[in-house]
């Protein structure tokens, strides 16, 4: 039965009751009457605050109220029956005043699940097949059967991720399921082109239902207060490939993430209205974007999730095979439901660990954000600090800046970017000093230089790295840093000895090599950071070989 057949010609059966006779002959319509036989048939409730009217139809509550009892009253009134809009506008004040609800109070309570045969209590793990009076607005357009299990769409994620990934697209998927923000995080689904990435967020989609998402873009919601109104009661925003413009106001986005009271415009209209959103933030794209937002509150509340793999439909490439009808018989009843057993595992498991599993990708959201969007800043960030007592040649600076983009194949500013951006991030000054002996042997004259500015943990550095000029002021002039101290104590703690000779015994000479993951796993006793930077370093020596992303092997 679809929703107009549900909503159809009820009053009409009470039309002796809602008209009266006068003397002439003629009827009057009675809008008390009319409106006490509406309610007898069908179950309204009116937001007090906007005097929006909704309807029940089954378990839900549809925001169709008002048009319900406009179609009623127009079709019991008779031809030719004077000004149609009054007793129409009476039976609705009259409805609207009876049934009057605070926001607050007709809210969906986030313990239950209504699904298209019932409804499913997460405190109980108890499915209730009969109707009871729940305040839903929403329903998840999937059938409950506790013995599903999606084989195929859990072969398809297997696919597209690595292993250790999977049990955070099963928390995603079962945190939509909750209707409130208790945990602060939002996802990103990052990797370059044809990867898995919109495969994905189209079986998601499919899961929660159209009805269930919204879709502004990340900027979009961040930009335009009006964006905020459609996360209103909605289980998810899902935006694919969002564009790389620079990330503005983050404090909402924090908001949006909190449990913070939102202040929703809507546009082309005077209609607002405050909510607590528990729309899921999750956005995919190929590059992050860019944020002048650098306090940890901010990368903390993101979960970043990789996507390694690449799809084409060249066989002798040596990537994965795309498959264009992935999704093609996928989304049948027994498959969804299934779905929603296994996202459950993720909801139940996300409680039972006050937060969300980790993976390499999670650990170090800050480092890989700032690596990704501001080189200049990521290397500030990591490798420099504030210290009066040191000075760095401009030329030097540039020279160890320039390198460390090389090993992380991230494009550097150039020397006049840097000039200006610099003294924006840290507080140094630039000066002119004289420095005998510098670079030619002999005193050259003043030499440009960026003061307050201390390198530190260099061990992106490799053994062969040229001399690095930098400097420390000490009673009666300066004196030259050795290259040892700015590569830091970390390249002893991080390393524990580890070198290139290490990672060449282990990685194969053929086949498709070997999973980055399996190389952080043999070195568990080595930071991956530092793994990862020798890998990378041999991989720009040529002596070792991306064979497809994410597996190496030596050359």
């Amino acid at each position: 039965m679809s929703l107009n057949d549900s909503f159809n010609c009820k009053l009409k059966e009470h039309r002796k009751d809602i008209f009266e006779t006068n003397d002439n002959g003629s009827e009057k319509f009675l809008p008390i009457k009319a409106a006490e036989k509406l309610m007898e048939e069908y179950d309204f409730l009116t937001v007090d605050e906007n005097e929006e009217i909704f309807v029940r139809n089954g378990s839900m509550y549809h925001d169709r109220g008002e048009s319900v009892i406009k179609q009623e009253v127009q079709r019991v009134l008779p031809k030719g029956y004077g000004r149609v809009t009054t007793p129409k506008s009476q039976t609705i004040s009259t409805v609207c005043d009876w049934t009057r609800i605070k926001r607050e109070e007709f809210r969906e309570d986030s313990r239950y699940i209504n699904l298209e045969n019932g409804v499913f209590d997460l405190e109980t793990d108890e499915f209730i097949e009969e109707e009871a009076n729940f305040l839903f607005r929403h329903k998840l357009p999937v059938k409950y059967d506790e013995d599903a299990w999606p084989e195929k769409t859990l072969d398809i994620i297997r696919d597209i991720v690595v292993e250790e990934n999977i049990p955070l697209i099963q928390e995603m998927f079962g945190y939509c399921l909750y209707r409130d923000y208790p945990f602060n995080k939002a996802f990103m689904l990052l990797g370059n082109g044809a990867n898995g990435k919109t495969t994905i967020l189209n079986i998601l989609q499919n899961f929660l239902g159209n009805d269930n998402i919204a879709n502004p873009s990340l900027q979009a919601l961040l930009e335009r207060n009006y964006n905020d109104h459609n996360l209103f009661k909605k289980l998810a925003n899902i935006n694919a490939d969002i564009p790389d413009r620079s990330l503005k106001n983050t404090s909402k986005f924090k908001k949006l993430t909190g449990e913070d009271m939102i202040f929703a415009e809507k546009k082309h209209s005077n209609d607002a209205l405050q909510f607590k959103n528990y729309a899921k933030l999750i956005y995919s794209a190929n590059d992050l974007p860019e944020t002048h937002e650098f306090n940890d509150a901010f990368f903390r509340r993101w979960i970043i999730i990789d996507f390694p793999y690449k799809f084409t439909s060249d066989p002798e490439d040596g990537y994965k095979t795309k498959d264009p009808d992935i999704l093609k018989g996928l989304f049948t009843d027994e498959e969804m439901s299934g779905l929603f057993n296994w996202a459950l595992q993720g909801l139940k498991r996300i409680f039972r660990n006050n937060g969300f599993s980790t993976s390499d990708s999670t650990k170090n959201v800050k480092k890989e954000w700032l690596l990704r969007t501001d080189s200049l800043r990521s290397f500030c960030e990591y490798h420099c600090e504030e210290d009066p007592d040191y000075f760095v040649p401009k030329d030097e600076f540039m020279k160890v800046y320039k390198y460390y983009c090389k090993v992380f194949d991230i494009r550097y500013k150039s020397k006049n970017k840097v000039g200006r951006e610099l003294p924006k991030v840290l507080a140094v000054d630039s000066r002119r000093k004289r420095i005998s002996g510098y670079k030619n042997g002999f005193d050259s004259g003043p030499v440009r230089v960026w003061v307050g500015l201390k390198l530190k943990d260099l061990v992106f550095l490799s053994d062969d790295f040229d001399e690095l000029d930098v400097f420390k002021d000490v009673e009666g002039g300066f004196e030259k840093v050795g290259l040892l101290e700015l590569k830091g104590d970390e390249v002893v703690d991080d390393g524990l000895g580890f070198g290139r000779s290490d990672l060449l015994e282990v990685l194969p000479g053929e086949g498709e090599g070997m999973a980055v993951e399996m190389v952080f796993e043999e070195f568990s006793d080595v930071d991956n950071d530092r793994v990862g930077e020798v890998l990378d370093e041999l991989v720009r020596k040529g002596d070792v070989v991306e064979q497809f992303s994410g597996f190496y092997k030596k050359v």
